[in-house]
């Protein structure tokens, strides 16, 4: 899961378990980036095209 806030990009990956037909979170890891104002922008931060 990715959100773009103002300069700041979150980014959440989760790695999902069954047991018992239920889903459960086993983990969770997550990534901020942030990038210069004028990239953020034009909407170039991250790979983000304009």
């Amino acid at each position: 899961m990715t959100l773009h806030h103002g300069s700041d990009v979150f980014t959440d990956s989760f790695v999902l378990l069954r047991v018992d037909g239920v889903w459960r979170i086993a983990n969770k890891t997550h990534h901020r980036t942030t990038c210069r104002p004028v990239l953020a922008l034009v909407g170039r931060c991250n790979g983000q095209q304009a």
